[in-house]
């Protein structure tokens, strides 16, 4: 559940910018079906253009409930604190005006609305990987005015609520592109330097599939422990790595590994 997921293109030249194979949801699909070749993965790309956080707890949330997910990846909020002065339209009439079009409070709201409802209504979601608000070029920030100081403002806003929530992960996008090379940064680009082109939408996807593969990894490897293939679920297990997982799920995969082997090692005395 995201903002402009999709294919892009040039806007005075109409070329393709990003191919449909080319947005960040194809690539984890694909580096998923390589690492999990015995699960079947079915993704739903539910992003649309200047989505927002209201769009997403008052439309996309009915998406979530009838398409039943495991798990949500959710990533938005730039069109939410994008400067908007001067603009003399918005997604929804309310947001007329408004500069930005979702205050900060709002945003909060929302996105613990979207949260709440995916964990207490849905109820099929298990897991949540929270990307926080991406940076974008000093090109595009300088054009608008504030709105670098208020994508730091909405990033703590995330990052609060992802510590509150043993289910939530927050992959910082953010702060992997803050790393990369200036000569090397603009090049992950689209031409309206907001938005990433293939090679960036490839790093995006490697930062969540780090974060996906650990998490489905536990849960498959708890599905086999109840199915009493423990010993296929110690393989998922000893593949995990930690470091990825919040203090919650380093503990519940440490448990899970000591039933494992105690299991495996009765069996050989037996």
């Amino acid at each position: 559940l995201s903002a402009d997921v999709m294919v892009r293109f040039h806007n005075s030249k109409g070329e393709i910018e990003i191919k449909g194979s080319e947005i960040y949801p194809e690539y984890i699909k694909d580096y998923l079906d390589v690492k999990f070749q015995k699960i079947l993965f079915s993704f739903m790309n539910i992003s649309s253009h200047a989505n927002t956080s209201y769009n997403a707890l008052n439309r996309n949330c009915l998406n979530v409930y009838m398409e039943q997910p495991d798990f949500l990846i959710l990533g938005i909020g730039l069109v939410d604190c994008w400067n908007r002065k001067g603009i003399n339209f918005a997604p929804f009439p309310h947001m007329l005006g408004k500069d930005p079009w979702v205050s900060i409070e709002e945003y909060e709201k929302n996105i613990r609305g979207v949260i709440k409802f995916s964990f207490n209504v849905c109820k099929t979601v298990k897991y949540i990987f929270m990307m926080n608000i991406p940076l974008v070029t000093e090109e595009a920030y300088g054009k608008q005015p504030n709105s670098y100081e208020r994508t730091i403002e909405y990033n703590k806003i995330l990052k609060k609520i992802a510590t509150e929530n043993k289910d939530i992960v927050l992959i910082d996008i953010f702060s992997c592109f803050e790393k990369i090379e200036k000569s090397k940064f603009n090049g992950l680009f689209c031409k309206d330097n907001v938005h990433y082109n293939g090679k960036g939408n490839r790093i995006v996807a490697q930062l969540i599939f780090e974060k996906v593969e650990t998490i489905i990894s536990y849960f498959e490897a708890e599905r086999l422990y109840h199915e009493n293939e423990v010993e296929e679920a110690l393989k998922y297990i000893q593949e995990i790595d930690k470091n990825q997982l919040t203090e919650e799920y380093q503990r519940k995969v440490e448990i899970l590994e000591r039933i494992c082997l105690k299991k495996v090692k009765d069996k050989l005395k037996a």
